[in-house]
């Protein structure tokens, strides 16, 4: 039993309601490729979860190609499915290519070994968006960038909202605020790209650099 039709045609036609997705039971390929086919113009879903779902290899791949460059879903969970080390590398393409997803959940697929794990390793060092990766093989120094995501994101918050007090005190004006912040969180990106970068060579069994917890 896969989606209800009615969930299907909401999320085709990008319905503002419609913010998660969730199915736990045996998708066929038909169906993820009619899912992969609604998303691929919905800007409003944010979280999806198809953890149990027998997702294979050949299975999973229209999925993928959507996600890629999805502009809105931010949690993305593929726990218990059966994919193998074929499925991690897309797995791992979305990785490097999605700026959007912040939390990602791939635990419980035993047919991923370490040869798949090394790519989503890999891949962590390209992305500085990803605050949580529940998986039980992810490398120290994977864990170690995810840290520094978090910390580095926590620092911008914080810059944010002494901007919006500027603002809302009558310290800067509202246009000029507005400006100010979308050229901190250019150069934020700019750095967190360079300072990951950096940081993949850099963190290496280093234990001074925070980790987060271990899922």
């Amino acid at each position: 039993m896969g989606f209800d039709a009615s969930l299907l045609n909401r999320i085709r036609q990008n319905s503002p309601s419609v913010t998660a997705v969730s199915c736990y039971n045996s998708l066929t390929e038909e169906e993820i490729k009619e899912l992969a086919e609604a998303l691929e113009k919905n800007t409003h879903v944010r979280s999806l979860s198809l953890a149990d779902c027998e997702i294979t290899d050949t299975t999973l791949k229209p999925l993928a190609e959507v996600l890629l460059k999805h502009p809105s879903i931010e949690s993305l969970n593929l726990t218990s499915n059966l994919f193998t080390d074929r499925g991690a590398q897309l797995v791992a393409e979305i990785i490097r290519q999605n700026k959007i997803i912040q939390k990602l959940e791939l635990r419980l697929n035993p047919d991923i070994t370490d040869e798949g794990a090394s790519y989503l390793n890999d891949a962590v060092r390209d992305n500085y968006i990803l605050k949580a990766f529940l998986f039980e093989k992810l490398s120290e120094e994977a864990k170690a960038l995810i840290g520094r995501n978090i910390d580095q994101y926590r620092f911008f918050e914080k810059i944010k909202t002494l901007v919006e007090d500027l603002k809302n005190s009558g310290g800067i004006q509202p246009e000029k605020s507005n400006w100010l912040l979308e050229n901190i969180k250019l150069s934020f990106d700019n750095f967190q790209k360079k300072d990951n970068n950096l940081a993949s060579k850099e963190l290496n069994g280093l234990p001074e650099f925070r980790k987060p917890t271990v899922f």
